[in-house]
């Protein structure tokens, strides 16, 4: 056997990176293609949709992602990255609670309307899909956290019990149900939803 020259070496292995990169390319654009489907309303978008807008060959949506859950899970992992890349809210501690709500909210509702259409689609195989409502209950449990942290200093002034439910009345209150449900159910325009969940955040605090 020939022993393979330094060249010849640095060739394939640039050649094999390469295949890596477009692979990359391709996976990618075709998890964005279904986030702007969404986006636009096409919650439930064929294949053929999916490859067209993605501007790939149909068969690359099959060899990147064999079943139509595993599509929707890398949909919810690469949204959850960008709402990971969006500056968390930062509220200082001396700041009144007036203001905190406000901001606090300003935040809220940019997160939510950014991704109401990510929700409505994955609410199509949520029920046959635990690995996607695993990824939804994640995103979910980091925008619990945030209320945790805001408005700690009213949570840590009640008791245990009465802790737990203050928590829980304002995540419902600021979850992605609650607020598709004003948005599409009521059909409130962003800017009426949005005082909707100051009247509630507002009225729980006290």
């Amino acid at each position: 056997m020939q022993p393979v020259s330094a060249g010849a070496a640095q060739k394939k292995e640039q050649k094999i990176d390469g295949r890596h990169a477009r692979a990359a390319r391709t996976h990618h654009a075709i998890v964005s293609a279904l986030l702007d489907l969404a986006d636009e309303g096409e919650l439930a978008p064929t294949a053929q949709a999916v490859a067209t807008r993605a501007k790939v060959a149909l068969r690359s949506i099959r060899q990147h992602f064999p079943t139509r859950e595993e599509l929707f899970v890398a949909a919810a992992e690469e949204h959850a990255r960008r709402v990971a890349q969006t500056k968390p809210v930062e509220i200082p501690a001396a700041t009144s609670r007036a203001d905190r709500i406000q901001r606090f909210l300003t935040s809220r509702v940019r997160q939510l309307e950014a991704s109401s259409a990510l929700r409505r689609a994955a609410a199509l195989v949520e029920p046959k899909s635990p690995t996607v409502r695993q990824a939804m209950r994640s995103l979910g449990k980091s925008r619990r956290r945030e209320v945790e942290i805001v408005f700690q200093p009213e949570i840590a002034a009640l008791e245990r019990a009465e802790r737990e439910a203050l928590v829980d009345a304002l995540d419902i209150a600021t979850t992605g149900k609650t607020w598709d449900a004003l948005r599409h159910d009521m059909a409130l325009s962003q800017s009426a939803a949005a005082n909707v969940l100051r009247v509630m955040v507002t009225s729980l605090l006290g």
